[in-house]
């Protein structure tokens, strides 16, 4: 009866150990195989060796405590349904690129405990086994009345204001100047735009109006026109424009936002103006690579991706083929709510060492609709003329292991006219589980403001041009609740 079900391990990898039981697991080698398969593989063939091994696998343990067996050790010949669970998962997730988390990840209840399953211990940490002195707790939770709390701030290239939604997986960032990237993981599906001086490289949004064109984002304002604002919350962007037209006033309003269960961003672009019909142009550049090795060969990473139509869905797919050092590929879709046409190549569009000026001039030129391999990827959806006192235009963005695939979701969030407000409705759930459980309020605060625009950005702005105090301090849980572990 020594080994009653309890915690067994190594003392001096313990935070607080009880006592110098020396038990080595072979489900715990199992467990680390994504973190070295040769070194686990062989600490396995060596519990194998020491007789660890039996009819149903691995037993349970081998037991080295002098206390216990002398100066030899003794294998604990039983085996635990739940640890034989925890190989085979283990397994699964060493063998298909972990799948098993992915598929627990897809739920917004399990991603809202993510952060905490990314916790470290801090090397300096005290290695003791003195019971910690008890202190009065904090409360666990933060309850925040009133709606969410929006933020608007003016555009500006130099100090611009940073945003970020995020539901564990996806995310995507946006600026008041205009540079947006939509993050799939570790993946940038858009070109990762982190130049603060520079924003030819984002999302565009551009109206067309009785022949006038105006940008819906000041990243697109090529030639001064507009006057813009931006606004968020825990759920939302938005980019508010006004501008003047011959046939009069002008006001858009462009709001962004993420599904808390799947890979999908929604963008609406909505027109208030005397005029009946308007059409949009929107524009990004796939990259559906890691930033890392896209910058390291732009042109070569263009080279893995393929562009294809599907005509029952009425769904634009970008597809990355499986490649060396990337086990699978998988499908990038696109899809507007109003019937459009489309380009697939920069190449076709835009001329070599292109400017946002280009961008304007070639918003709505003819489309080629081409399909295939397109060397210089490029998506840029031009709508027809639809009517301003619909709902607006909705272009939804979607990730899934294949294109068929990544189509067929898009196409369903796209048949609801208010996707944008579903999504974020439903984000509001997600969002406060994570402030309540960061201890934090819904605002943030000018510090956590300030620590985005340096992660995005690659730097800090003067305190003194964010407001910040000297009582304002760093909290870990800043970033926990924006899914950055």
């Amino acid at each position: 009866m020594n080994y009653q079900y309890k915690a067994f391990g190594l003392a001096k990898l313990s935070v607080a150990p009880r006592g110098s039981d020396s038990v080595a697991s072979p489900y715990s080698s199992f467990l680390m195989l994504d973190c070295g398969a040769d070194t686990m593989l062989s600490n396995l063939n060596a519990f194998r060796k020491a007789g660890a091994y039996g009819k149903y696998g691995f037993y349970e343990a081998i037991d080295a405590d002098a206390t216990r067996v002398g100066r030899g050790y003794a294998v604990i010949s039983s085996y635990m349904a739940h640890h034989l669970g925890m190989t085979m998962i283990a397994s699964i997730n060493a063998c298909r690129e972990g799948i098993m988390r992915k598929r627990f990840m897809r739920s917004a209840e399990m991603r809202a405990s993510r952060g905490l399953l990314c916790e470290r211990i801090p090397i300096s940490s005290p290695v003791t086994g003195r019971r910690r002195a008890v202190t009065e707790k904090k409360p666990y939770f933060v309850r925040s009345g009133g709606a969410e709390e929006k933020h608007r701030h003016e555009s500006g290239i130099c100090y611009p204001a940073v945003a970020l939604l995020s539901n564990g997986k996806t995310s995507l960032w946006a600026s008041s100047a205009g540079h947006m990237t939509l993050y799939s993981g570790r993946i940038a599906e858009s070109f990762p735009c982190r130049d603060r001086y520079s924003v030819k490289h984002t999302f565009f949004a551009f109206i067309k109006i009785n022949g006038e064109v105006f940008s819906a984002t000041p990243a697109g304002d090529a030639y001064g026109r507009g006057n813009y604002e931006f606004e968020y919350d825990r759920t939302k962007i938005r980019y508010l424009s006004h501008h003047t037209a011959a046939f009069g006033r002008v006001d858009a309003v462009l709001t962004i936002s993420l599904s808390p269960k799947g890979e999908y961003a929604a963008f609406n672009i909505k027109v208030r103006s005397e005029a009946k019909t308007a059409a949009v142009s929107f524009s990004f550049i796939p990259v559906m690579d890691e930033p890392a090795a896209f910058r390291s060969h732009p042109a070569f990473s263009g080279l893995g991706i393929s562009a294809s139509y599907d005509g029952e869905e009425k769904t634009l797919i970008y597809n990355r083929r499986a490649s060396e050092g990337r086990n699978r590929g998988y499908g990038l879709a696109v899809k507007a709510s109003v019937p459009y046409r489309f380009d697939t190549r920069r190449d076709s569009v835009l001329p070599p060492g292109y400017t946002v000026r280009d961008v304007y001039d070639t918003a709505f030129s003819e489309c080629r609709s081409e399909t295939g391999a397109v060397i210089c990827p490029y998506c840029r959806i031009v709508t027809s003329d639809y009517p301003l006192r619909s709902k607006g235009v909705n272009i939804v963005i979607g990730r899934a292991q294949s294109g068929e695939d990544a189509g067929y979701g898009v196409a369903s969030a796209c048949a609801d006219p208010d996707v944008c407000h579903v999504f974020a409705r439903d984000m509001t759930y997600l969002t406060r589980l994570r402030s309540e459980v960061a201890g934090l309020s819904d605002r943030p605060s000018a510090y956590e403001e300030t620590l985005l625009r340096g992660i995005y950005f690659g730097g800090s702005s003067p305190s003194r041009r964010t407001g910040l105090s000297a009582g304002e301090k760093f909290s870990m849980n800043m970033l926990w609740r924006h899914g950055i572990s």
